[in-house]
């Protein structure tokens, strides 16, 4: 009789440790599945931002600007000929009415939705430059995403590079 109670007491014990076991399993597959759709949400945000970053940039400089029918990029090669030769009216050079052109732009978007931004063209004989906020500080868990489209210059063979980057 001793003999069975043993055993019975050993596989009671034995069922408990398998209970344990499993529950230990099901709270680690849990975890993970909450971990990992927190990953994928951090993944989705930052495809979003990345694709707001290129799409804005991209649709800018396809603008036309008042200018004749001048795009910005038509304005920014110009700007990159030293001296320009688009006469925007009277009014001003290619690169004045593209650096008027794009701050109303960014007054109108981004300023307006207050969001933080740094925004240059490189290669151009003056500096075309714009920041709204403190892109220095990004908060934690934040980031920046840089995007840059080159525009290529045919009649020097130089690339201008416009750069804009959102700080989260």
């Amino acid at each position: 009789m001793r003999k069975i109670r043993k055993i019975k007491k050993a596989q009671a014990e034995g069922i408990g440790l398998v209970m344990i076991v499993a529950f230990l399993v099901f709270a680690m597959l849990i975890a993970m599945v909450y971990f990992v759709s927190q990953q994928k949400k951090s993944l989705v945000a930052e495809h979003t931002m990345n694709s707001l970053t290129a799409n804005f940039l991209t649709s800018m400089f396809r603008t036309t600007t008042g200018c004749g029918s001048y795009s910005i990029t038509e304005l920014a090669i110009d700007c990159s000929f030293n001296p320009p030769t688009i006469d925007c009216g009277g009014i001003s050079d290619s690169c004045g009415f593209m650096n008027e052109t794009i701050s109303n732009i960014f007054n109108q978007t981004l300023n307006k939705w207050n969001e933080r931004y740094k925004f240059d063209i490189s290669g151009l004989n003056q500096t075309i430059y714009f920041e709204h906020g403190d892109c220095e500080n990004i908060s934690a868990g934040g980031g920046s995403t840089p995007s840059t489209l080159p525009i290529p210059v045919v009649d020097t063979g130089k690339t201008l590079y416009a750069t804009l980057t959102l700080c989260r």
